[in-house]
């Protein structure tokens, strides 16, 4: 199966959904997973940056095929955490800090009840 294809499923994106977190349009994705265009360099840094992986498990190192597979085994997401993670991703840098500020306080709040 094609990398792009591989990473967009597990990730539970539809290519139209793929096409507009990523602002790569629907038609080229569909492209590059049947084969019928190489990915071209922009596209395949913005890919493995929205899908956290290295550009060369994009073009079909092993090594790095390994290690997403040994990932893709270790971690199970229910369908809430996808739904975040996929909107955390069209945050802009500011919401993104604030989120994360958000989540830090709420857990420097559950570790001082721990320790009472």
């Amino acid at each position: 199966m094609n990398r792009l294809k591989e990473l967009r499923l597990h990730a539970g994106l539809s290519q139209i959904e793929l096409a507009k977190l990523t602002e790569i349009s629907q038609r080229n994705i569909s492209y590059w997973e049947s084969g019928r265009v190489e990915l071209n360099l922009n596209a395949a840094i913005k890919l493995s940056q929205f899908f956290q992986v290295d550009v060369e498990y994009l073009a079909g190192s092993q090594s790095e095929f390994e290690k997403i597979s040994d990932l893709k085994h270790s971690i199970n997401y229910t369908f809430e955490e996808k739904e975040l993670i996929k909107k955390y991703r069209q945050l802009n840098e500011a919401g993104k800090k604030l989120i994360k500020t958000v989540i830090d306080a709420q857990l420097d709040t559950i570790t001082e009840s721990k320790r009472k």
